[in-house]
């Protein structure tokens, strides 16, 4: 567990102690964020025929923070905690499961953010995928978490333009 005060100390060097203005200098990031917001919210009216209920209406501009290792959700709940009106939108991954569902409860309990957790292996995540807007992280904050890894990153199957049998059979075995 990281102590609070270097959490604390983190999360303001990360914000700049609340100076959003140096964060986002041309203004594009937080209208990409806040367009698939609301694509999110359209999608979820269509899926569900009602308003989500774990998110609150968002203005730009919007900012991000994502925890790849969130744990009970420390850093996530300093940056809550610390700005609490900001667009702030939390996401978080934890490969464990006890944790994972200690964090949903310190989340639902503590956050004035909307907030999207998953249990799932950050390191093997494909990177297409890591986006806000991307459909994992729409499986999240699910007591039994769904399985994650049609996510992760599959390495092409080998073939003839990656693989070269020439060049396996003339590696020289060690004596």
């Amino acid at each position: 567990m990281t102590p609070r005060a270097i959490v604390e100390m983190m999360t303001q060097m990360v914000y700049a102690a609340g100076k959003w203005e140096d964060l986002m200098k041309d203004g594009e990031l937080e209208w990409i964020i806040y367009n698939q917001y609301l694509q999110y919210v359209v999608w979820y009216w269509l899926m569900f025929h009602s308003p989500p209920r774990h998110t609150k209406e968002m203005n730009p501009p919007l900012h991000t923070q994502l925890d790849p290792c969130v744990g009970s959700g420390r850093f996530l709940l300093v940056a809550t905690e610390m700005m609490p009106k900001a667009n702030l939108v939390l996401f978080g991954i934890e490969i464990n499961l006890a944790l994972y569902r200690s964090c949903l409860v310190n989340m639902a309990t503590f956050s004035n953010h909307p907030y999207s957790i998953i249990c799932a292996d950050t390191l093997r995540i494909d990177p297409k995928w890591s986006g806000p807007s991307s459909k994992m992280w729409d499986l999240g904050n699910q007591w039994t978490p769904p399985d994650m890894s049609i996510f992760y990153f599959q390495p092409s199957p080998i073939g003839p333009k990656n693989f070269s049998l020439k060049a396996f059979t003339e590696i020289q075995k060690e004596p």
